[in-house]
């Protein structure tokens, strides 16, 4: 039977939200003509696949943003970015230049953040100490590893755990997903992952934890709002048409990923789409 993917835009902005934890602390304005001073670097990441390889497996959601030029999808990264401020994380950290991308990665028990400040320097009130030969922060259990850009920040063993993953180059989530975001080709200003349980937990109605794996992501096509979505069927399921945005287009792949492309000149029309799918579950009973 087909039907929609359930939304639970409020529940799941909310949740968003308190994932993100992000406040002004991070959208230091510069002004007047200083330079920022920049900080030593040790390990540089480009784009949102190489940042992927340095968040430890684990993680069940993952969120990016990336600042843009077009005025309502900038609204909306700034929104996402500035929404919330977690005193815990950020209240001993000082920035000398905005935020221009941004990684989260929630796991069951911390946080792992991934900031990009333009290689500038990072302030932050805590303990110098060591770890892996690096030269770290430490303060009311929050680390911040400032050799690499982005810089990370987040919980004593989430921080720890992507430095032995970026020395070892192994052990990411990167391992466990790329099968999938491989085959969602290009840039995006905004990305949301669930993984796992996570992912299941998007689901309800009469067929439900059929999927281990959601994608979605926002970007410019040209003039027109472009959304991605990307779906791993666990169940006998897959992507068919749809009317739901002005474009609409999907692909259903032999493995059980499916990956949906709407595009829209009303942004908020799609955010609010997802694509149509259809779900086949067998139930045997007994007579």
């Amino acid at each position: 039977m087909a039907k929609r993917m359930e939304t639970k835009s409020a529940r799941l902005l909310a949740f968003f939200l308190a994932l993100i934890m992000l406040g002004s602390v991070l959208v230091y304005a510069l002004r007047g003509s200083y330079v920022a001073p920049e900080r030593e670097i040790a390990y540089e990441f480009h784009g949102f696949n190489e940042w992927l390889r340095c968040v430890p497996a684990g993680a069940d959601q993952i969120i990016y943003a990336a600042k843009c030029e077009n005025e309502t999808l900038l609204d909306y990264v700034n929104h996402i970015i500035t929404i919330n401020y977690d005193r815990y994380v950020f209240s001993n950290l000082r920035l000398s230049h905005p935020v221009e991308r941004m990684l989260i990665a929630g796991y069951s028990d911390g946080l792992l953040y991934m900031v990009d400040v333009n290689k500038t320097r990072v302030f932050f009130a805590g303990e110098k100490d060591k770890y892996r030969g690096f030269d770290v922060k430490v303060a009311q259990g929050v680390l911040l590893f400032p050799e690499a850009s982005p810089f990370l920040i987040g919980t004593i063993p989430h921080v720890a755990k992507a430095i032995d993953t970026i020395l070892s180059g192994n052990g990411s989530m990167s391992d466990l997903i790329s099968n999938y975001t491989s085959r969602i080709p290009g840039d995006f200003n905004v990305i949301l992952i669930f993984y796992g349980e996570a992912a299941k937990s998007l689901t309800k109605g009469n067929i439900t934890d059929y999927m281990d794996f959601y994608f979605t992501g926002l970007r410019m096509n040209g003039s027109l709002y472009e959304k991605v979505v990307g779906v791993h069927f666990t169940k006998n399921g897959l992507f068919i048409d749809s009317n739901v945005t002005e474009y609409y287009n999907y692909t259903n792949y032999d493995d059980g990923f499916s990956v949906a492309i709407m595009k829209d000149t009303n942004f908020t029309k799609l955010l609010e789409a997802q694509p149509e799918l259809r779900v086949i579950e067998i139930k045997l009973t007994e007579d």
